[in-house]
């Protein structure tokens, strides 16, 4: 049983590296990352549809991102050469149903 702060902060970083660990647990997390915004540009100049519910889930999954980068960097740097590598055969293949987004 977790007791401490730090006890509950090990813990989830373990949890997280295991789920990295996975491969599915990659495609999971990245796919919730791509739906969270967090690749894209938030704001950049004159783009003024950007809503701050945009902006806030791209800050959310930015977070998330550190996270994984902190409890499994090769782990998380493997997640997103092989999310983006999905992203560009699919926009390639011209196959806009992108199920990152």
């Amino acid at each position: 049983m977790v007791t401490t702060q730090a006890e509950l902060r090990a813990q989830y970083v373990s949890d997280l590296k295991a789920v990295l660990d996975a491969e599915v647990g990659q495609r999971t997390l990245y796919a919730i990352l791509a739906s969270l915004g967090t690749f894209a540009a938030t704001s950049t100049g004159e783009q003024t549809h950007v809503t701050a519910a945009q902006a806030g889930r791209a800050n959310a999954g930015r977070d998330l991102l550190k996270a994984c980068f902190d409890a499994a960097p090769q782990q998380a740097g493997a997640m997103i050469v092989r999310g983006m590598m999905t992203a560009k055969r699919l926009e390639e293949e011209n196959v806009y149903d992108d199920p990152y987004n």
